[in-house]
């Protein structure tokens, strides 16, 4: 599909679906104008020419299990999501592709909460210290965002926890579930004067579908704001068991798909964390129209890691990461021009240890690790006439990364790099009717190796130094909007990239995960998002995704034009919800995925999946308390499935298998 294509099919399908428009938001009865931030200039969302959705809590909470962000994240066009099942490893968030390749975490995507960046300078994200059920709001940028975000912003996610109350609120919640599944939680908040608070403590713990594959975690949120312009915000997660059970052959997840991998059973494979983060969040107006913003923020992650080999088997890093960043924004009569400027600092003292059974052995591995990242972007958005609007964006970021070795008994593998960025972002959206948008932009992206990922292949320190950043340019088209009702969002994009950046193991050290370039990447596809009405506040809902993303040179010359890994050609959903504010309610979800590949040779094809799940509730409205009860099950139809599958992976360890039929219960009370 060429770009002048894809230009050509969003203008036809302007003429063609005469529709006026209107956002896609968390149901069927909010279908008031929304203003998102996350293009950083406040912006309407359907005359913002970039496709964002936007999530907020009935979608997000009603009835929800709250385990995972996957259970919310699945009504979003764009977005690929597995492994919600192994804690160790992180939920997988995939947004055009970017990100599918994580061996844990987040990467490739940018992630922000309560404003403050959660995704650390090398562009590594964790969700660990992260509870669900704190989330009220969340809005998805769905492609390139480097213009906006800099480094890893294939897709950034801003992500808003409970917001502080004007009177005196109190919410306690309390679920189980199969698998051993507990959850406790609790949140309070109230304004006195000039002051006011939130505060939200959770504990969550489960059993696991598979053997050794145990989590428990406790999460604390606070925030203290004065005024309306100043906001401390505190955030605390310990997590001391998230055990790793592996991934198997095909002939093992057959037979025994509960199962452990034997080795990860003899090195107690898995991870303990502790995490504090301390943030600022403020504003300032110079003048009428002319406000200042600012944020700075700390904060330390104490990590061990213990994998299921022998050899620098054990992983522990203390990390520190700490910014700020400033922001001068003016409005004019039709325009609004915003100027930035940002600065992080990420520093790992990482040590690799010999895990000697599930116990810490010989140190063989001691460095530090650095990576600072100096920023300026010029942002400027042009509303000429109610409609027509332009943005357009420049960016740039300068990367300085230094390894010290402190383990000089082999050989001194200190090192560094520098990496100097410019990414522009230009775009147009033109109304058509009442509430009917067609907007078009043009988009880079870029990716540093995270400095987990810059491990060195020959089992050594230091970095690798064949290892290069990621450069993606996008062409994106699309159409959002409201016919009575009926709400829609279609996205049509293309994106090439080169030095991609993907996974691999090699034989002699197995189940570490290494990485090289891949050359040059093609990506074309297609989102289809829409909400629709039926009887009162019974509504449906539909996300549709079709993408092409292929090798255009692989790192295997025998690979060019296979489909790069982990990543379905379709998947969607399909959800009846009824969600009205009090009484009964309930929601109806469909989940399929195409079929995809395990390997860049696409010889390991995954079935397809089809997946059921429902949750129903009933809650009650009094003058002075809610009372809500719930139940729910997740793979009603029992599927036998793959929940993750680990790319490129050696031995044909590529399947980690999904759990059956899970059901949970439980009872939320407001007042």
């Amino acid at each position: 599909m060429k770009v002048t294509s894809l230009l050509w099919a969003g203008i036809a399908m302007t003429y063609t679906i005469a529709m006026p428009a209107q956002s896609i938001v968390a149901d069927s009865t909010q279908l008031q104008e929304v203003t998102i931030t996350a293009t950083r200039l406040p912006s309407s969302q359907l005359q913002t020419p970039l496709a964002v959705t936007l999530l907020e809590d009935s979608w997000m909470r009603k009835g929800q299990p709250q385990l995972t962000l996957q259970e919310a994240l699945s009504a979003v066009p764009g977005l690929y999501l597995s492994n919600a099942d192994n804690f160790t490893q992180d939920l997988k968030i995939a947004v055009r592709g970017f990100g599918a390749r994580a061996a844990f975490g987040i990467r490739g995507i940018r992630l922000l909460v309560d404003g403050l960046p959660e995704t650390t300078a090398d562009g590594q994200g964790q969700v660990d210290n992260i509870d669900p059920g704190a989330l009220q709001r969340m809005e998805i940028l769905r492609g390139p965002a480097a213009a906006l975000y800099g480094n890893a912003s294939g897709g950034v996610l801003l992500l808003s926890t409970d917001s502080i109350t004007g009177r005196s609120t109190f919410r306690a919640r309390i679920s189980y579930g199969q698998f051993g599944m507990k959850q406790y939680r609790f949140f309070t908040s109230a304004t006195r004067g000039h002051w006011g608070y939130a505060l939200q403590a959770s504990h969550q713990q489960v059993q696991g579908y598979r053997e050794h594959s145990r989590m428990s975690t406790q999460v604390f949120n606070a925030k203290i704001k004065y005024k309306k312009n100043i906001q401390l915000i505190l955030n605390l997660a310990n997590s001391p068991l998230a055990e790793d059970p592996g991934a198997l052959t095909r002939q093992e997840a057959d037979q025994q798909p509960q199962a452990a991998r034997v080795p990860n059973l003899q090195f107690k494979a898995g991870e303990q964390l502790l995490q504090g983060k301390i943030g600022l969040t403020g504003n300032y107006t110079l003048q009428h129209k002319t406000k200042v913003q600012y944020y700075g923020f700390g904060l330390f992650r104490d990590f061990n890691n213990q994998l299921p080999i022998q050899s620098s088997g054990w992983v522990a890093f203390l990390r520190t990461y700490a910014g700020g960043g400033i922001a001068l924004n003016h409005e004019f009569k039709t325009a609004q021009l915003r100027f930035s400027a940002d600065y992080e600092k990420q520093s790992d003292q990482r040590k690799r240890y010999n895990n000697d059974i599930g116990e810490r052995g010989a140190l063989r591995i001691h460095q530090l690790e650095q990576f600072g990242n100096l920023a300026f972007g010029l942002q400027w958005q042009w509303k000429p006439n109610p409609r027509w609007q332009f943005i357009s964006a420049l960016r740039s970021d300068r990367m300085n990364l230094s390894l010290s070795d402190q383990f000089l008994s082999d050989t001194d593998d200190s090192g560094n790099a520098t990496y100097f960025k410019i990414n522009p972002m230009l775009g147009a959206s033109l109304r058509l009717g009442t509430s009917n948008y067609w907007y078009t932009n043009y988009a880079t992206a870029f990716e540093t190796p995270s400095l987990t990922e810059l491990a060195n292949p020959n089992g050594k320190g230091g970095f690798n130094p064949n290892l290069q950043p990621q450069q993606t340019a996008s062409l994106e088209t699309g159409l959002k909007g409201r016919w009575h009702l009926f709400q829609y969002d279609v996205a049509i994009f293309q994106m090439n990239a080169s030095n991609e950046i993907v996974p691999f193991e090699i034989d002699s050290l197995p189940n570490r995960i290494f990485y090289q370039n891949a050359g040059k990447t093609k990506r074309t596809g297609i989102e289809l998002g829409f909400i629709s009405p039926i009887v009162g506040p019974l509504s449906a809902r539909l996300t549709w995704n079709s993408g092409r993303f292929i090798y255009k040179k692989a790192p295997q010359e025998a690979n060019n034009g296979a489909r790069l890994p982990g990543l379905p050609l379709h998947h969607g959903m399909l959800a009846l919800q009824y969600l009205p504010e009090k009484a009964f309610f309930g929601v109806l979800q469909a989940h399929y995925t195409s079929q995809l590949f395990a390997e860049d040779a696409n010889a390991i094809a995954i079935d397809p999946i089809f997946l059921l799940s429902c949750r129903l509730g009933y809650q009650w409205q009094q003058p002075r308390y809610n009372l809500q009860l719930f139940l729910g099950g997740n793979n009603l139809s029992n599927t036998t499935y793959f929940s993750n599958i680990r790319i490129n992976a050696a031995f044909g360890r590529f399947y980690e298998p999904g759990p059956t039929r899970q059901l949970f219960a439980g009872l939320e009370l407001h007042f």
